[in-house]
């Protein structure tokens, strides 16, 4: 059935997500950004595409605005490379990784 404005669908292209047929995410799909929130890698010199007060300051505004309280899932999904390791570092201090306020008390300001 075509659209009411008489225009064909539009086609997705393909290789852009799904899991390329083994169950494994393609490469595409791997290096997705989060919709809202920049990627993180902990790089030196501020390297990155946002500062970590402004990565906080990002997923505290986009918890806000969707009305959850995902934040420690919501950083999770944006770290990479060097921000990993000190993400997993913080549970092996002790550190309650899912806890909100005690992430940002890690380094996140």
């Amino acid at each position: 059935m075509a659209p009411p404005d008489g225009q064909d669908p539009p086609v997705l292209p393909t290789g852009t997500g799904g899991t390329g047929g083994g169950g494994n995410p393609t490469p595409v799909q791997q290096q997705m950004k989060h919709p809202k929130i920049p990627l993180f890698f902990g790089l030196p010199n501020g390297k990155d595409e946002i500062k970590a007060r402004d990565l906080v300051a990002r997923i505290e505004a986009h918890c806000t605005a969707t009305g959850t309280n995902t934040q420690c899932s919501e950083l999770y999904l944006v770290l990479r490379g060097n921000a990993v390791a000190w993400y997993n570092s913080l549970a092996i201090m002790g550190v309650d990784v899912r806890n909100w306020d005690a992430l940002k008390a890690n380094d996140l300001s």
